[in-house]
């Protein structure tokens, strides 16, 4: 009972969210570059952290890509 309860808890601590902005990947130390798998419009799950700020009034978080957990959509 007590690891269901810290598995509900470690969910409770995510966010599911929409991507509204990518960058255009990453590129490796000999310089290849590696696109974005992520694409705007998709759903995806997060922890509760990453770079937060606000611009013009809204609340936006930030994450790297391997920062995502799961892309539902």
């Amino acid at each position: 009972k007590k690891a269901y309860r810290s598995i509900r808890n470690y969910y409770k601590e995510q966010m599911k969210g929409e991507v509204i902005a990518v960058g255009d990947g990453i590129f490796t130390s000999t310089g290849k570059k590696i696109p974005m798998k992520l694409k705007v419009g998709d759903t995806v799950i997060v922890p509760n952290t990453g770079t937060q700020l606000r611009l013009d009034g809204e609340k936006y978080n930030l994450y790297r890509e391997q920062e995502i957990l799961i892309r539902l959509s």
